[in-house]
C-alpha cells in the first residue's frame, strides 16, 4: 500500500505541475488577446505629409498619435496630416467616429511636442484648441508680440478760461498730455 500511495502522490505532483503550466499558458494567451483587442480598438496613422520629409512626418505623427492614445484611453480611429506654408507647418488631426478635426499652425516641427497634447485633448474632448491653453504650453503663434509701427512721443499743454453767460460763473484750468 505504501508503494502505491507514493506513486499516487508523484502523479498528483505531476498533475499539479501540468495544471499550473496550463493555467500559465491560458493567462499568456488571454493577455496577448487582450493586447491585440486593445490594438484593434485604437488606430492612428499618418495620412498625408506635404512639404515635410517622410522621416520627420513619421516621427511627428508618432508623437501626436501617442498623445491621442493617452487622451482617448486607447479607443477610436484617428489620422494625422502635415502641410507646410513657408516655415509654418499646418497640423491636422482627424477623428472618424464621431467625425471631428483639429487644425493648428505651428512654427516648425519643433513645436509639435508642445502642440500634440493640446491637439489630442481638443480632438478627443471636442473642445476648441484655444481652450486648452495654459501658461506652460503656448505656441509661438499664441505668444507672438504685436506688430507696431514706430513713431514719436509728443507732449500737449492746454490752458482754458471758461465763463458762463448770466450769473457770472467763471473757471480756469490747464491740461498736460502725452501723445
Amino acid at each position: 500500500m505504501t508503494r502505491w500511495s507514493g506513486v499516487l502522490r508523484g502523479w498528483r505532483g505531476e498533475q499539479r505541475g501540468l495544471l499550473a503550466l496550463g493555467v500559465a499558458a491560458f493567462l499568456v494567451t488571454a493577455a496577448s488577446s487582450a493586447h491585440a483587442h486593445a490594438d484593434e480598438a485604437f488606430r492612428c496613422e499618418l495620412r498625408e505629409s506635404r512639404g515635410v520629409s517622410p522621416a520627420d512626418a513619421a516621427t511627428a505623427a508618432e508623437l501626436v498619435c501617442a498623445e491621442i492614445r493617452r487622451a482617448s484611453g486607447g479607443r477610436g480611429a484617428y489620422g494625422v496630416a502635415f502641410a507646410t506654408l513657408g516655415k509654418i507647418v499646418v497640423v491636422t488631426a482627424t477623428r472618424e467616429e464621431p467625425a471631428g478635426s483639429v487644425t493648428v499652425q505651428v512654427d516648425g516641427l519643433e513645436e509639435v511636442p508642445t502642440a500634440a497634447p493640446r491637439v489630442a485633448d481638443a480632438l478627443v474632448r471636442g473642445l476648441g484648441f484655444a481652450t486648452t491653453q495654459r501658461v506652460d504650453n503656448l505656441l509661438v503663434e499664441e505668444a507672438r508680440q504685436a506688430r507696431v509701427k514706430k513713431g514719436s512721443v509728443k507732449f500737449s499743454l492746454g490752458v482754458a478760461d471758461i465763463e458762463s453767460p448770466g450769473f457770472g460763473a467763471r473757471a480756469a484750468g490747464s491740461s498736460l498730455g502725452l501723445m
